[in-house]
């Protein structure tokens, strides 16, 4: 018995004894290693000029800079007759369940409306394609403009009046085979569509192959909201999460001033996300140009230094001038002393006086202001327009549009355009502003010039009556929408009366609504063009009778075909009438979508600066 047990203890000590030996044989063996590949590819340094080293702009790139597309499918109303919606199956229903969920033919919504079904076979209605474009920066609740279309299915021959109902707006959200999207809701838009003026009252645009392209998309300017906020970014070319971590506290301390909250956000070891501050104004340009031309250093002493640097610099022929003023702004007040003593604000070189006179305006210097106005008033100077927009931006100050205003009266349009915009913003007393019924905000501003009438077309709408007692020229016979609409004189040739028979509806007067709806309007007005302007956008009916409520869209169509036949005009220096152009805001590139093909087409994957990332705010 007892040898048994010996036997079974000397088993256990040799199993123990060989478990050991593995153990220690397993531990002697080299474990082998995890290779995490890295997160972002290390790029190569950037080369900048010497003056430019250790800054943001020699260690990063400048990402989420591209316009992001969101999208949707809606419903136009209030067409004349123009409208289709023949769809994708997908499409159809889609828009019919929306359509149900916004409770249409319901007495609940509180707006007398047909039932989708009868909606969707109405010619006053189509469906159409929302496309809008978040702009770089975007903040929440911030306004941007969105493109409608007519889908390439539907026979809708023209978006002109039409009112684009509430729609979400997505990524891929307008994709025939998925209509609606991903889950999460980018903008939301709604509002009256703005198309081509020069087509829009025209009977005979259709014989055009031009106008009819063109009458199918339209702009609802600013009718989208965004409803997050899209950061703008900054990509370490070679990733640290040290230096990513520095460059978040360099840009917040250097902005602590306008905005004491965070503004920059280091992601990780290669990404730097930063928001645009309110005070910019949503010019995200602008922000991103002084962000990138931080240094890293900043010392008083390094930055005094620097500056002088930059001074240096600036006076060399071919010197980067927009990189340099930015680099002052950076750098803060320290620069300002050296801008000072070397007199760069007056420096021969119109380069070199608007490169310096722009930094220190944005940096406060008192005299700086004046600068800016004696390039803005010296014609022919190539910064001129630059410097009323940077006047612009800067704070209110009486005596700065005082020296402003008398670029009203001068002769080039684009500098007394660039003028009234800035005495606009600023609430000058020289531009009288109404707001209007119809939506949009009308200025009358005085001026001696030749009378310009200038509407934009992008952004918040507006129409600015640029003249000296600009009115309609007298007597007047004017017809428009296949003589729905007539302006005419009274005998006297003191005032006009407008006319308006709006459309029958589609199978004829059925209700008391549609009866009280398609009665004629007339309105008597002076002949003075503000005031028609007015009465046309809803203003100023006759007491109990119904006033006009045609959109921004139609009313600017109405002002172009006015000023082609040369029935509108105002007094010059002599007493000497003349007649009045339309100058519409101009279009920067691509986004002059209205008048030439779709610059929107199938919708791909969205662009983006990293794989699986869409530059959005989490």
């Amino acid at each position: 018995m007892i040898g048994r047990r010996l036997h079974l203890c000397l088993s256990a000590v040799v199993a123990l004894a060989v478990v050991g030996v593995f153990i220690v044989g397993c531990a002697d063996k080299k474990k082998d290693k995890v290779v995490i590949a890295p997160r972002y590819k290390e790029l190569p340094a950037k080369k900048v000029p010497l003056v430019f080293k250790d800054s943001v702009l020699e260690r990063c790139d400048l990402t989420n800079t591209e316009p992001f597309l969101v999208s949707g499918y809606s419903v136009v109303v209030n067409l004349a007759g123009t409208g289709d919606s023949v769809a994708p199956n997908k499409v159809r229903e889609y828009i019919y369940n929306e359509m149900i969920k916004h409770k249409w033919g319901s007495s609940l919504s509180g707006v007398k409306m047909p039932s989708a079904d009868m909606a969707l076979r109405d010619p006053r209605v189509a469906i159409v394609q929302v496309d809008g474009y978040l702009p770089p920066g975007v903040r929440k609740g911030q306004p941007f403009d969105v493109q409608v279309s007519a889908l390439p299915e539907s026979n809708t021959s023209s978006l002109a009046g039409g009112i684009l109902f509430e729609t979400d707006l997505r990524i891929m959200g307008a994709d025939p085979k998925d209509p609606g999207g991903s889950v999460n809701v980018y903008g939301r838009s709604a509002g009256p569509i703005f198309v081509n003026p020069a087509y829009a009252l025209d009977p005979k645009a259709s014989e055009d192959a031009a106008a009819r392209r063109s009458l199918r998309y339209g702009v609802v300017m600013d009718g989208a909201r965004a409803l997050t906020d899209r950061p703008l970014g900054l990509r370490l070319r070679a990733p640290s999460l040290r230096l990513s971590k520095y460059i978040e506290s360099r840009i917040d301390s250097r902005f602590q001033e306008i905005k004491p909250d965070t503004i920059a956000e280091a992601e990780d070891e290669g990404v730097i996300h930063f928001f645009v501050p309110p005070d910019y104004k949503g010019d995200w340009e602008h922000f991103t140009g002084v962000v990138t031309h931080l240094y890293f250093n900043d010392t008083p002493e390094f930055e005094t230094e620097k500056a002088r640097q930059l001074a240096d610099e600036a006076v060399k022929p071919g010197a980067p001038l927009m990189d340099i003023s930015y680099a002052w702004e950076g750098i803060g007040k320290s620069a300002l002393p050296v801008i000072q003593e070397r007199n760069l604000m007056t420096h021969a070189d119109p380069d070199v006086a608007y490169a310096a006179a722009r930094a220190a305006a944005y940096l406060n210097d008192p005299s700086a202001p004046d600068a800016l106005v004696k390039i803005a008033r010296t014609k022919g100077h190539k910064f001129q327009i630059n410097a009323i927009s940077v006047l612009a931006s800067l704070p209110n100050s009486p005596a700065i549009n005082d020296q402003i205003r008398p670029l009203l009266d001068s002769d080039e349009n684009l500098v007394r355009v660039e003028a009234y915009k800035m005495l606009a913003l600023h609430g000058d007393g020289g531009v009288f502003t109404r707001a209007i019924k119809a939506g949009f905000l009308m200025d009358v501003v005085t001026s001696d010039a030749p009378p310009v009438i200038y509407a934009t077309r992008r952004g918040a709408p507006r129409i600015a009556v640029v003249g000296n007692r600009t009115a309609l020229d007298l007597p007047i016979t004017f017809s428009a929408m296949n003589g729905a609409l007539t302006i005419s004189s009274d005998p006297t040739n003191k005032f006009v009366t407008i006319f308006y028979r709006p459309p029958m509806p589609v199978g004829g007067v059925r209700t008391r609504e549609q009866a009280e709806e398609t009665k004629p309007i007339s309105v008597n007005s002076r002949p003075d063009l503000a005031e028609i302007v007015a009465r046309l956008g809803g203003e100023g009916s006759e007491e109990g009778g119904r006033g006009f409520d045609f959109n921004y869209g139609q009313i600017v169509s109405i002002l172009t075909k006015l000023t082609e036949k040369r029935q509108v005009s105002a007094a010059v220096a002599g007493g000497v009438r003349m007649p009045a152009s339309l100058m519409l805001q101009e279009l920067p590139g691509a986004a002059d979508s209205i008048y030439n093909a779709p610059v929107i087409g199938d919708q791909g994957r969205p662009q983006t600066d990293e794989p699986g990332k869409v530059g959005m705010a989490k």
